[in-house]
């Protein structure tokens, strides 16, 4: 695959008679891959021809080809920015600016760039040994990738300038970078082809997740329509909107700036079809169960005074964080929502002195589970009862909704062998031969999280229902949990 390419390249330098002809129509291509060497003497026009192929200066006349891309068809701004990221270049020292330490080294290309230095990854990398010393993924003869659950891949780092603003993504996870390493590596071997990602939920909790697809499966197409970076996609197909969102602690509404509205649609999507095969429940015309008079059976629990008082000292809690008087690794907002989850679905969850309350969820849920379990016996109906709040446990003493649900479900009449947990699935076998039970009802009441029940479940032939024990974090978590289960016209 041909990286670089230079047609009739000229480069003359002052005029009459102390005109200098530094290059003369040089021609050449390289390979991706190939390693070269410019030899010559001392003032032949190697320093000349490197600083043209690397955009630091411009020709009289000729092309420089890069990946195909006619680099001085950019005009002075574009070219700054594709020569920042895309190409590098290492003068007569091997130092940038030897007065700098590794790490200033580091973080100026990123300081001219208008990037904010995130320092957590500056560590690892400061900090960072080899982990593997075994054969490389180039070497391994593969051509084609097909990712299915693609979604799993969506922490890839953007760097934006839009950092203060919500809906931006700002995670990074490791498995993310090394997809991405390996889908442009491909992409660029097979001329824009070799990768193929499946996925029900390509935007799961942000708007920037679709730039994140476009990243990994159009890289060319964006850099065709100068859209080099995460701002410049945003600033033209989204739009930051302003409105009210109820506060973290639950404590009132806040006005929270939210990167959440979508512009120029058409010609956004016509873009993403290019590479994206969209299909629809309706289309695929999936055989799964119709939702009783389409509509959800919300089942709803008061208040408990326990909760009340819990609640308080969570507001308490984020008022303190909030003035920056609290370290993050003691305390912090993630803390705060996800013990106040815990305790919305039982306050033993929080500590197991609390009592046993009668019409809490778990108790209101054992009872409509139960209750469907005896209407559906005559065909053996099955159920999902789906819970991410809670694992089951096996220390002794120790409270979890799972094994609660479990014994109160036996207590009124359940057989044991008739209830499971997906977490008794431990390998890919075991896993098969469960939902194969499920299928034939000998397993009737499935329990189990949204991470290892929501995807590849095809338990659907005798379900009668589906239940939500507690709310998942993102919409695509329901959709997750209910996509080859319940067919609706509405979610």
């Amino acid at each position: 695959m041909e990286i670089l390419r230079v047609e009739n390249l000229c480069k003359e330098y002052g005029k009459g008679q102390t005109k200098v002809k530094a290059l003369d129509n040089v021609s050449f291509s390289v390979e991706k891959g190939e390693f070269v060497a410019i030899v010559g003497a001392s003032g032949s026009g190697k320093s000349t021809l490197l600083h043209l192929l690397g955009g630091v200066d411009r020709p009289n006349s000729g092309k420089v080809f890069i990946e195909g891309k006619d680099i001085y068809k950019l005009n002075d701004d574009e070219l700054a920015i594709f020569r920042r990221r895309q190409v590098g270049l290492i003068y007569q020292f091997y130092n940038l600016i030897p007065i700098l330490n590794v790490e200033e080294n580091i973080t100026l290309p990123l300081s001219l760039d208008g990037r904010k230095v995130d320092e957590k990854r500056l560590e690892e990398l400061l900090n960072s040994k080899v982990k593997d010393d075994v054969i490389n993924f180039e070497k391994l003869g593969v051509d084609y990738l097909f990712v299915d659950e693609a979604h799993n891949y969506k922490n890839l780092y953007t760097y934006t300038k839009m950092s203060n603003i919500a809906g931006v993504q700002h995670t990074r996870s490791q498995k993310a970078t090394d997809m991405f390493m390996k889908t442009q590596y491909l992409l660029e071997k097979n001329n824009g082809k070799g990768v193929v990602f499946a996925t029900g939920t390509p935007v799961s909790n942000s708007m920037s997740e679709l730039y994140t697809m476009q990243r990994y499966l159009q890289p060319k197409t964006l850099e065709d329509m100068g859209l080099y970076s995460f701002d410049d996609w945003a600033s033209t197909f989204g739009e930051v909107v302003s409105s009210f969102e109820l506060a973290p602690d639950g404590s009132g509404y806040r006005v929270q700036e939210r990167f959440s509205k979508f512009n120029n649609i058409p010609e956004l999507m016509n873009m993403f079809r290019e590479v994206a095969d969209i299909q629809t429940p309706d289309m695929l015309k999936l055989p799964v169960p119709a939702l009783k008079n389409n509509e959800y059976n919300v089942i709803s629990s008061e208040s408990t005074k326990d909760l009340k008082e819990f609640t308080e000292t969570l507001v308490k809690r984020s008022e303190e964080i909030k003035k920056g008087g609290v370290d993050p690794r003691k305390d912090n907002m993630l803390n705060i929502t996800n013990e106040g989850k815990k305790a919305a679905l039982d306050m033993r969850l929080i500590n197991e002195m609390y009592d046993d309350i009668a019409t809490s969820k778990v108790n209101k849920a054992v009872d409509n589970i139960y209750k469907i379990y005896q209407e559906s016996a005559d065909f053996k109906g099955t159920q999902l009862v789906f819970c991410d709040m809670s694992t089951p446990s096996k220390i002794s003493g120790k409270y979890d909704v799972y094994n609660d649900m479990r014994n109160k479900l036996i207590e009124k009449g359940v057989r044991p062998e008739e209830i499971e947990f997906i977490h008794n699935a431990d390998s890919d076998a075991k896993k098969a031969n469960l939902f194969k039970n499920v299928r034939i009802g000998n397993v009737r009441i499935l329990l189990g999280s949204t991470s290892k029940m929501g995807a590849g479940t095809n338990v659907q032939d005798k379900l009668v229902a589906l239940h939500h024990i507690d709310v998942p974090w993102r919409p695509s978590d329901v959709e997750q949990r209910e996509r080859k289960n319940i067919k609706t016209g509405k979610y």
